[in-house]
């Protein structure tokens, strides 16, 4: 991957993954964008940014496992993108 494209990447994904809770996506997907990055061995930034993020997807997963899902977030995340979701 090109160096422009994965700090694009980084970018987007610290930015999404605060918020990935309140999402239509499992966090499996998250967990998948997570692994497709490319391991750089020579960038110890790129490494720190990266296990931040599965630190955060981490923590994420444990909260959403341990609260219970009410009604209303279970319709907002299958609502439809015409549809309000609330």
């Amino acid at each position: 991957m090109h160096h422009h494209k994965l700090e694009n990447e980084l970018k987007h994904l610290e930015m999404v993954l605060p918020h990935v809770g309140r999402g239509p996506f499992p966090t499996s997907y998250w967990q998948d964008r997570i692994a497709a990055l490319p391991q750089v061995d020579t960038n110890r930034t790129y490494r720190s940014r990266v296990q931040r993020l599965k630190d955060i997807l981490s923590r994420i997963e444990t909260t959403t496992h341990t609260r219970p899902t009410s009604a209303s977030t279970a319709s907002r995340v299958n609502c439809m993108p015409a549809r309000s979701c609330y």
